[in-house]
């Protein structure tokens, strides 16, 4: 059924822009196995409920170009970068909203007051992290995985902000 989703010009142009980079960065594709990725994607399309293959879909090359297990990031970032670079950029947000979160953990007998001085800061960047988020997913708004990323940065904050408020004692 994957077979009723109509493949495209863009489709194909986007396939070779992919498969020109990983061949550039040293991993061999022959026309055969690219042919037999976009009838992959495309299944994954259709498992999605699309009825066309969109940007967050062409993700799923990553597991299909590489040859070395150690090969796959640098294939994901290739794809990534020219398939989604919105996603590419809500992926090194989300990381550094993560370590924000992280680096605000109270240390053992760290004093509240500058603990919540340190989250406070953290929970100001992680602000800044969620706006930039924002606008990412407004200018691209079927973009699943963008939208994931800015859900879990918004959670993220809202827990920081309560547990620096509940650390003070003003919750």
């Amino acid at each position: 059924e994957a077979a009723a989703i109509l493949e495209t010009d863009d489709d194909h142009a986007m396939l070779d822009q992919i498969r020109g980079a990983v061949i550039a960065a040293g991993t061999k594709v022959s026309t055969r196995r690219a042919m037999q990725c976009l009838d992959y994607v495309k299944g994954v399309a259709w498992l999605a409920g699309s009825g066309c293959v969109r940007d967050e879909h062409w993700m799923s090359l990553a597991d299909c170009l590489w040859r070395e297990p150690k090969d796959r990031p640098a294939i994901l970032q290739i794809v990534g970068k020219i398939s989604n670079p919105a996603l590419i950029q809500a992926i090194e947000l989300h990381d550094a909203a993560r370590e924000l979160v992280g680096d605000a953990t109270r240390k053992e007998g760290e004093a509240t007051f500058a603990w919540s001085i340190r989250a406070g800061q953290n929970y100001a960047e992680l602000e800044k992290v969620g706006r930039k988020l924002a606008t990412l997913s407004a200018e691209r708004p079927d973009n699943i995985g963008v939208r994931e990323r800015l859900d879990q940065v918004r959670t993220m904050a809202v827990n920081l902000k309560r547990e620096a408020l509940a650390s003070a004692n003003l919750l």
